[in-house]
């Protein structure tokens, strides 16, 4: 059997169209971030199944608490079993206290050196589904370096009432107006540490936010449209997103992924890009993930893991940012015919070359700037 370190190597040959692809789009100034708890993991954030039984713990000093076994493997309707106990037991609002605690601020500087490299490239805006505020500051640590002066918090929650609208508005021209540096913004779709009554944890959560209902393990659509299903439609459909820290499980994503791939795009044509560690252990697997992924619209980046210790996607984040500062020394004219050439990424060796479609062609970028106006004028007209 072929040494898996040599497997590893040819996984990472093979993909390095799909790395140039991803950072010419970075270079674009293009693309959306999505920034997923994986970025936060250093800072000891509890991951998902943590505080699930952390909250789970202090479940039991409010009154016996003891779900089904099988139910816990149902990481939305473990949650939403959680979240009724504490409301059967007149502590609701404990509970979301209790998450609000968990991700409060850490000392120090509250943000790793990937949200520092991230908050140095050129993405237009970040958007999270994550509850601490790390990338709010790692861009007013670039702001303090580079103003002198710290900036207005640019984190914005996406509400599930749909309250203050006029603030995705903000989100929404800050993306299609093209604002300086340290103008962007990060919008939080399932809420933050401070506004803990717009996390977004729990099956009927996720249901009252996207208008989806969890059956079993597929979500069903079920005919309504919500602001934040609107909102990650039209981001998802009309801008490139590339994720980073993501693992891609979260079944209501992969839902949205699917319903707008079933609009608007070709099969096995993917549009966004999703950045992914590899090393020995799931080298013989990369191929099939590509695959699975390139049918939700998503071309795999991977990074060399090997080692553990996740260096690998530090060196990628190092390597776009020096490509940020190598672009800014190209003339204009010749950034701009480099930007608009297309690039084609193979999803995995076994597939054939599929097209990533350039997010700066002229007509393309001209009708992505039409939906996106469209759809920041809905909102304002909305706001009161």
């Amino acid at each position: 059997m072929q040494d898996l370190r040599t497997i590893v190597n040819d996984k990472m040959r093979a993909n390095r169209p799909a790395r140039e692809a991803m950072l010419a789009l970075i270079g674009s100034a293009e693309a959306i971030a999505f920034v997923g708890t994986g970025l936060s993991a250093p800072l000891k954030y509890p991951a998902w199944n943590d505080l699930l039984a952390r909250l789970h713990d202090l479940a039991t000093q409010i009154a016996a608490f003891d779900p089904p076994a099988a139910l816990k493997s149902d990481v939305l309707q473990y949650a939403e079993e959680i979240k009724q106990h504490f409301k059967n037991n007149g502590a609701l609002h404990e509970f979301y206290n209790a998450i609000g605690r968990e991700f409060l601020p850490r000392n120090g500087t509250n943000c790793t050196n990937c949200h520092h490299r991230l908050a140095k490239l050129s993405f237009r805006a970040f958007v999270t589904s994550n509850y601490d505020d790390s990338m709010e500051q790692a861009l007013n640590d670039c702001a303090m370096n580079e103003l002198g002066r710290a900036r207005p918090d640019p984190g914005i929650v996406i509400k599930r009432n749909s309250a203050d609208r006029h603030i995705v508005s903000v989100f929404l021209r800050s993306i299609v107006d093209r604002v300086e540096k340290n103008q962007r913004r990060v919008g939080h779709l399932h809420g933050r540490y401070n506004d803990t009554m717009n996390i977004i944890l729990a099956a009927s959560d996720y249901e009252d936010a996207y208008g989806l209902i969890l059956k079993g393990s597929k979500p069903r659509e079920v005919p309504s449209s919500t602001l934040h299903r609107q909102l990650v439609w039209a981001l998802f459909a009309t801008r490139q997103l590339v994720f980073f820290g993501c693992s891609m499980d979260d079944p209501y994503i992969k839902t949205l992924l699917d319903m707008v791939a079933a609009d608007l795009w070709e099969w096995n044509q993917p549009i966004h890009f999703v950045v992914l560690p590899i090393d020995e252990k799931s080298a013989l697997a990369a191929d099939t993930l590509s695959r699975a992924l390139a049918r939700k619209g998503l071309q795999a980046v991977f990074f060399d893991n090997c080692d553990g210790n996740y260096a690998g996607l530090d060196q990628l984040l190092e390597e776009a940012v020096e490509r940020g500062r190598l672009d800014k020394s190209v003339p204009t004219s010749m950034a701009g015919r480099s930007a608009q050439t297309k690039t084609s990424v193979p999803s995995d060796q076994t597939q054939p070359a599929t097209q990533v479609r350039a997010p700066d062609e002229e007509a393309q970028l001209q009708w992505l700037e039409e939906v996106n106006k469209t759809t920041a004028k809905h909102l304002r007209k909305n706001e009161d």
